[in-house]
Parts: structure tokens; sequence; C-alpha cells
């Protein structure tokens, strides 16, 4: 059954209050107005009797650095609350961004009305987003986001927003040329989560489509998410982690393929 699309526009920056990992300057300004680029008018227009919401979160320098996680965790279920008393049973979420963060609201959305463990997570993007705030090196939560869903977070009032529903290792797909951090390479290996490289996906052998095929079939409700930084930077340029030797569309025909086959039960 095909579902009608109902999008939500979460505009925030929140993510990153300094320079990403790796780098010395940019704060990425300008990411907030990506949902609004993204789910255009026009878009929006193109999906008769779809739904639209938008949630505009703080500017990061509009508080102090201190109250980063009073700030994400307030305003992370504000746009919870939005998705689930918006949403049909009928209708798939589309959630657009902002900076990556914005996905534990989108996620957390999905565990509230859903439980965890009959949702599949799709993530394509250069970084596992999987540290602690203890032993991030840049304080930005666009790295940490991911991790309060696979077990205690280390921060009380963004553990409250994922509520303790966790997902499994082996409910999650990485695809991508991941770049991670050493904690994050102990963490995806501890929670045996499946990484598909680039190279893998371009040469889209037998054993990956019977692999994503089998996992399509497993979940009841599939959650893909996208950070832009998994396309190669010819392909996404404007972003704050350009990638090198990322993925290019056609990469991921055959995903794309089976996920059209699955959109009844797909959110993004």
């Amino acid at each position: 059954m095909i579902r009608k699309p109902h999008f939500y526009r979460l505009s925030s920056r929140l993510g990153m209050i300094n320079p990403p990992w790796k780098q010395t300057s940019g704060l990425n300004i300008g990411v907030e107005d990506g949902a609004n680029a993204v789910l255009s008018d026009s878009f929006v227009k193109e999906f008769p009797g779809s739904g639209l919401e938008s949630y505009t979160f703080p500017l990061p320098e509009s508080f102090p650095k201190t109250q980063t996680n009073q700030v994400i965790a307030e305003h992370s279920q504000q746009a919870i609350t939005l998705i689930n008393s918006t949403i049909r049973k009928e209708e798939t979420q589309i959630v657009a961004g902002g900076d990556h963060s914005v996905s534990l609201a989108s996620i957390a959305a999905l565990t509230q009305r859903y439980n965890p463990s009959t949702i599949g997570i799709i993530r394509i993007d250069s970084h596992p987003d999987m540290l602690n705030e203890s032993t991030t090196t840049t304080d930005n939560f666009h790295g940490m986001w991911f991790r309060p869903f696979l077990e205690l977070y280390d921060q009380p009032q963004i553990e409250a927003v994922a509520g303790g529903r966790r997902v499994g290792g082996e409910q999650v797909m990485m695809i991508g040329n991941l770049d991670p951090e050493p904690e994050e390479s102990a963490v995806l290996d501890r929670f045996g989560i499946k990484q598909f490289s680039v190279e893998e996906m371009r040469n889209n052998s037998e054993a990956l489509q019977q692999y994503i095929s089998a996992f399509f079939a497993k979940y009841s409700h599939i959650h893909l998410n996208v950070d832009i930084d998994g396309f190669d930077k010819s392909v996404a340029p404007a972003t704050g982690l350009p990638a090198e030797h990322g993925l290019l569309p056609t990469d991921l025909t055959f995903l794309f393929k089976e996920l059209k086959k699955q959109i009844g039960r797909a959110h993004v």
C-alpha cells in the first residue's frame, strides 16, 4: 500500500556548536536552511494531499554553550510531539533537517509509535555519530545523536529524549565509507553493526543484494536515515564535511529499488 507522505521541516544548527572533527574552522552556517530548501513549497506541491509541518530550533549562538544539552533535549522533545501529534496511521514520516542531529527527534518519534524491535534502520553516512559527550573531541552533538538508541547515554537530558527505547546492532545497517573515531569503531564492533563500503555498494554483489533484501523482509518498519556527507563531494559539495570517494546515486540503485517495494512501511 502506498501511503501519503507527511513532511516535517526541522530547521536546526544545534548539532554543530564548534568546528567539525579534523577541522579548525567553519560552523556550517546555513545548514539550518536545508529543510526549507529540500522540502520546498514547489516540491511538496508535487504530492497532493500530503501533510507539511515545520519546527525551528534555536540557533546555538542564542544561548550559552553550557545549556546546549538542555536546549537540544527540550526542542527535540517538542519536535517529537509535533510529529506524533500530526502524523496519521496511513502516512509516511519524512523529516528533513537541518544538521544531522535532528535525527534524534526523527527516530525517537518512530520508537514512540512502534516497538523499537520492529524497526530496521539504514544509515547512509560517512560518520557513525556514536560518541558520548565524555569522549567527544568537538562537543558537537551531530557526532553523538545515535548513541542513545544503542545504549545508555552519558547525558541524562538527552537520554530522556530517547527514553530507553533501544535498537539492537543487528537492526542497523551502515552504508558509506565510514571515517570513525576510535571509540566509534569499538561501538560498531561491540554491537556487530553491518557496514557496506562505497566499493561494496558499487560492486553490487549477489551476497550484498541478498543481505539487503533479507534486512527489509525482517522488519515491519524501515527508517532510511541520510546524511548528505555520505555522498561524494562531486554530488554534495555544500556540506561541512565533503566526502572524498563517497557514494554516487547510482551506487544505491538496488537499495532504492528494494525500498520502493517496501514503501508502505518506510520512513525517512
